[in-house]
C-alpha cells in the first residue's frame, strides 16, 4: 500500500491526487513502528505533523507528501522514526531541488543514544550536537549539526563556552563576550609555587545559524567572528603574566553549552550540553 500524507492528515493516495513529493527514507533504525512528518512551510513550523506506519524496507521505505495547494516556495522536510512507545530513534531532514519532486532522506540517529525521557519528550527537544571540520589546515571550517525535533525556523540560538579564559584587564570586548568571573591556576615549574590568575569564563561563541529544518539547526563559526584576544608574552619571564590568545580555537576546545529558546514563547528554553554526550569509555 502506498501511503500519500495530506495537509491535514493521512490520506491513501488517489484522494487528492498525485502527491506533490516522493518521499524515499532510508535507513530507518531497527525497532521503527511509525514515521512523523513535519516541515516549514511558508517559513513557519506546520502545526500538523502526521503519521505514516512503517511495515517495509529499513534500506529504502517511500511515502508520497502533499502540502496543499496554497504552498509556497519549497518546504524544508523533516522525518522521524518513533518506537511503538513513541520514542524518536532518527531523524532526517532535506528540502528538494529546484523543479524536483523526489527527496531522498538518510535518517541520522543520535550519537551517544539519549535517555527515554529526552526521546519521548514533548517537541520541541534537542537529541545531540555533532560538530564537523573540513578544509586544508591552513583555513580549517568548523560547524555543527544540532539534531532535534519540531525545532522552529526563528528559534534563538546561543552558544557558551565554559572554557576558562585569560582577559587582559585592559580589553573590553572579552569581558563582555566571558561575563563570569573565574580563577585561572597555574603551576611555576621553576619555584613549585601555585599560582592564582584572574579568568573569565562563559564566553559566547558566534556561529552564522542555518534553518535547514524541524529536525536540524546547522551552525557555521567564522573564525574572524571570534577573535577577541591576541596573546602576549611578558620579556621578564614573570610568572603569570604571559596573556593567551583568546580565539574560536580555544573556546571550541572544549563542550559546548547550547541554549534554544522560542521568542513566541517564553516557556520554552531548551538547554542542552555537549559535555552530557560523552558516554562511558569502552574498551575493545
Amino acid at each position: 500500500m502506498k501511503w500519500l500524507i495530506g495537509a491535514l492528515g493521512l490520506l491513501f493516495a488517489g484522494c487528492e491526487g498525485a502527491p506533490a513529493y516522493t518521499i524515499e527514507m532510508q535507513n530507518v533504525p531497527e525497532g521503527t513502528t511509525h514515521l512523523e512528518v513535519s516541515a516549514y512551510v511558508a517559513g513557519a513550523l506546520a502545526k500538523n505533523t502526521p503519521t505514516v506506519p512503517f511495515n517495509g524496507s529499513r534500506e529504502s521505505f517511500t511515502f508520497g507528501l502533499n502540502l496543499g495547494r496554497g504552498l509556497q516556495g519549497e518546504p524544508s522536510i523533516s522525518v522521524a522514526a518513533r518506537r511503538e512507545d513513541g520514542c524518536i530513534l532518527a531523524v532526517a531532514t532535506g528540502k528538494a531541488a529546484v523543479g524536483s519532486s523526489n527527496l531522498k532522506l538518510p535518517m541520522i540517529t543520535p550519537e551517544p543514544g539519549v535517555s527515554d525521557a529526552t526521546c519521548k519528550a514533548q517537541p520541541p527537544v534537542i537529541l545531540s550536537a555533532i560538530r564537523r571540520q573540513e578544509g586544508p589546515l591552513a583555513n580549517m571550517r568548523s560547524s555543527m549539526l544540532i539534531y532535534g525535533w519540531g525545532l522552529k525556523p526563528n528559534a534563538n540560538i546561543v552558544l557558551k563556552s565554559p572554557y576558562p579564559v585569560q582577559c587582559d584587564v585592559s580589553n573590553t570586548e572579552c569581558a563582555t563576550a566571558c561575563p563570569t568571573a573565574t580563577t585561572c591556576t597555574f603551576k611555576d615549574f621553576a619555584s613549585g609555587n601555585v599560582i592564582n590568575i584572574p579568568c573569565r569564563t562563559d564566553c559566547t561563541v558566534k556561529a552564522e545559524v542555518v534553518r535547514s529544518g524541524p529536525a536540524l539547526i546547522q551552525l557555521e563559526f567564522d573564525s574572524s567572528k571570534n577573535f577577541l584576544q591576541e596573546g602576549t608574552f611578558d620579556a621578564t619571564g614573570s610568572p603569570g603574566m604571559n596573556v593567551r590568545s583568546v580565539d574560536l580555537l580555544q573556546l571550541l576546545s572544549g563542550p559546548l553549552d547550547i541554549n534554544v529558546s522560542d521568542p513566541d514563547d517564553s516557556s520554552i528554553n531548551l538547554k542542552f550540553s555537549e559535555a552530557g554526550q560523552f558516554g562511558p569509555m569502552v574498551q575493545k
